[in-house]
């Protein structure tokens, strides 16, 4: 007897594309993690400016929003599978199905062929080879997971699927949970951000200072007096408590200029992107938490006085 056809709807259509969509997203989430996870426990001093706890918080936040809506469609679609079996070869399941066998099996060889390439080169080291490790442990259950689904009867789910599904919810969670852990909480990071506005708040300063001594060869007294209503320049506060930021002459060419930071500067950068962290400069705004003060020195030679206009 022939079966029963039976045409997708757009629903279908629709739950199949979300849980593929949702499944990709959360499979490189999970990768970033694990990367991350990875360079922190062994550290490569060929490392250029890595931003591993700003990359655990996407990796986190992709797990955290496309993973359940992956759990979501994909027990919606058993479900429907369930009360329609005529569904099983329907190709708005298939198609899926078969690409993301297809990328997966594709990512496990690539993944071999580097470890392979890697060996023969050399290069072969204990960070590369964990990451060897994750790319075939996710590649290789989503292979075994979609093979047994095309390969299964609709109905309730054998006792090695439900452990699978289990096994891979505690492992996200256990993820998302050290990765909250590892990147820090968001109040910590509101503070670093506090930091960098004062940062840069200080960098404005320093530039209106250097540029009023170049004018007058003097230093203000205050701060005040580096209000320019022509340049509307005004000289920003604390973003914090909109306090003045402390300012003294020290000498005819020296400063100091003063602020009250929430971290010290090695918290912020590894609270921060590297993009950030770069844009302030490194050794030459170091500081402590609490109240702090750089010294600065006009270099006549870098800086020479304008001439007064004729």
């Amino acid at each position: 007897m022939k079966e029963k056809e039976i045409e997708g709807s757009l629903w279908d259509v629709f739950i199949h594309v979300l849980a593929v969509i949702a499944l990709y997203v959360s499979i490189v989430g999970a990768l970033t993690v694990l990367f991350q996870y990875v360079n922190l426990s062994l550290t490569d001093t060929a490392d250029v400016e890595v931003d591993v706890r700003d990359r655990i918080r996407w990796g986190v936040a992709s797990l955290l929003i496309f993973f359940p809506a992956y759990v979501w469609a994909w027990r919606l679609i058993e479900m429907d599978l369930s009360e329609n079996p005529e569904k099983k070869k329907l190709w708005v399941r298939t198609c899926p199905i078969y690409l993301t066998l297809f990328l997966a099996g594709l990512l496990a060889l690539s993944d071999l062929a580097c470890l392979v390439y890697y060996f023969m080169s050399g290069d072969l080291t204990s960070r590369f080879l964990l990451k060897v490790i994750a790319v075939l442990l996710v590649s290789g259950a989503v292979l075994w997971f979609y093979l047994s689904a095309l390969r299964r009867v609709p109905g309730p789910l054998p006792s090695a699927t439900r452990a699978f599904a289990y096994a891979t919810f505690l492992l996200v969670g256990l993820l998302v949970i050290a990765g909250f852990a590892t990147a820090g909480s968001p109040s910590r990071a509101h503070l670093a951000r506090l930091d960098v506005t004062r940062i840069e708040n200080l960098q404005d300063i320093q530039r209106e200072i250097v540029e009023y001594w170049q004018n007058k060869m003097a230093l203000p007294t205050s701060l005040d007096q580096l209000s320019d209503s022509i340049s509307g320049f005004s000289p920003p506060r604390d973003p914090a408590t909109s306090a003045s930021y402390g300012y003294h002459a020290v000498s005819p060419t020296s400063f100091e200029l003063c602020a009250d930071f929430a971290l010290r500067d090695f918290d912020t950068e590894h609270t921060l992107p590297s993009w950030t962290r770069m844009r302030l400069g490194k050794i030459y705004w170091n500081h402590e938490a609490g109240h702090f003060c750089f010294s600065r020195t006009i270099d006549p030679a870098r800086h020479p006085p304008h001439k007064p206009e004729a």
